[in-house]
């Protein structure tokens, strides 16, 4: 087709040229700079904890993340599932030299208060061709996932207020809501599923149920979580299913008839961050007619799963889903929500901070999705994912250790046995050469750039079938 004519004509850099062929692996990982470096850096901050290792970014390339040591491993986790491109991808480097930021780089705007001259443009151009069809309004958060599904439970208890009550306040309410108190301050609850993970700001806590350690000490909103079906995979290779779907659609309707408290929305990931769960489309369109029957607020969480990695712009078109809400973030470079355009707050302030969005992280989401369109990139990620799916099924027919393989495009997932066998299998990859993730403690999860080809997914399955 003319797009892969004119990316053969294209004089910029070829990415290829500044990938290795494979990973380079000098030192145990992590090697001694990088523990040097976890040793300075306890002395200043309380997140070390976390660290896997440092990286030097300059020498960082493509696919191919370096670290302190001078290794250069397959990153096929993506810093979190958020690098869409890869790392110092040519073409995005020479984007950078040819536009001009510099009044962005210099003041952070409060987009606010006082954005700037061309910010209307920008949001008119970049960011609203992403938008999924009838989600015709904007909301900037101010950059990760977390603020966008905060903000997006805000606009679903403002919208369900005003459709049970109007949106002018009586003076009542007014007076106690500074006090905390009904009816100022009302009893909505938001519904979220077992195992879900939408971010550790309170409101997002409690609805999320991912990691006991993310929530210990902490208060929570009494919120319910509806039975995420527990399911094998591949989905179709398993009748009884379609009957586990069943039952959680059961337990989630009588959630909602039964609930002290009405339920204002219902959020959901397409494919769960923590776990790379997922259900079918007749489950997820089922439930989406649930909350339109009890009148609640549909949120898709597309922060973690949105952006491409799926074979599609955003993960919930699989499934046909219709949400009233949608949120963005890590991939997309910016965060926010998209919405119907019922779900604007009454009135300013409501939802709002200081930032609304970044004017600089707006021009790189115009530069990568260029390359993104360009390069096809998304049917890409199509394509590899599902060769690394019927890959990793021969690898288990083999090999036997893995179990529950699942996917849907670069998002794929599998089982090992336990916790202790997941981690080695982490320790072993990442001395190979190539960086996985580990959730649900014995789940590893792939969520590499757009840009992983076919050649990358074979580098991943050589040291696959080796440490296992």
């Amino acid at each position: 087709m003319l797009t892969s004519l004119l990316k053969k004509l294209r004089p910029s850099p070829n990415l290829a040229s500044i990938e290795p062929l494979k990973p380079i692996i000098k030192t145990n990982i992590p090697g001694l700079e990088s523990r040097a470096l976890l040793n300075n850096l306890e002395t200043v901050t309380q997140d070390f904890r976390t660290v896997r290792f440092f990286t030097d970014y300059e020498k960082s390339a493509g696919n191919f993340i370096a670290d302190a040591d001078g290794n250069l491993i397959l990153d096929a986790n993506a810093q979190s599932s958020s690098l869409p491109i890869g790392y110092n991808h040519p073409e995005f480097v020479e984007y950078l030299k040819t536009t001009y930021m510099s009044h962005s780089i210099i003041h952070r705007s409060s987009c606010a208060l006082n954005p700037p001259e061309d910010w209307p443009e920008k949001l008119r151009d970049v960011l609203m061709p992403l938008a999924p069809e009838d989600l015709n309004e904007l909301f900037n958060s101010c950059g990760c996932g977390t603020g966008a599904n905060e903000n997006a439970l805000k606009a679903a208890f403002l919208w369900y207020y005003k459709n049970q009550n109007g949106s002018e306040p009586t003076e009542e309410q007014l007076k106690t809501t500074m006090e905390g108190k009904a009816p100022g301050v009302p009893n909505y609850v938001i519904l979220s599923h077992t195992g879900a993970s939408h971010g550790k700001l309170l409101g997002t806590l409690s609805a999320s149920s991912a990691s006991a350690d993310a929530k210990l000490d902490f208060p929570a909103f009494n919120w319910p979580t509806a039975p995420f079906p527990k399911l094998k995979y591949p989905l179709e290779n398993f009748i009884e299913n379609k009957g586990i779907e069943a039952q959680a659609l059961e337990d989630t309707r009588n959630l909602f008839k039964n609930s002290p408290n009405p339920i204002a929305g219902i959020i959901f990931e397409p494919i769960m961050n923590d776990g790379n769960y997922f259900a079918s489309k007749w489950y997820y369109q089922q439930l989406q007619n649930i909350a339109k029957e009890f009148k609640a607020a549909i949120i898709v969480d597309e922060t973690n799963v949105g952006f491409g990695a799926s074979g599609k712009l955003w993960c919930h078109e699989n499934f046909g889903i219709q949400p009233d809400i949608m949120t963005f973030s890590k991939k997309a470079q910016v965060s926010g929500y998209f919405c119907k355009k019922e779900f604007r707050p009454a009135k300013p302030y409501q939802i709002m901070n200081t930032w609304c969005g970044d004017p600089l992280r707006l021009q790189l989401l115009e530069g990568v999705y260029k390359i993104v369109k360009e390069d096809e990139l998304i049917s890409q990620a199509g394509e590899v994912g599902d060769y690394l799916l019927k890959e990793l099924m021969k690898i288990q027919g083999k090999k036997g250790k893995i179990s529950n393989i699942r996917g849907i495009g670069l998002h794929i997932g599998f089982d090992m046995p336990n916790r202790e066998m997941a981690w080695n299998f982490y320790r072993s990859m990442l001395n190979k050469g190539v960086h996985v993730g580990v959730s649900k403690e014995n789940v590893i999860q792939l969520r590499p750039s757009l840009i992983f080809e076919k050649k990358h997914a074979d580098i991943f399955l050589e040291a696959t079938a080796e440490t296992l």
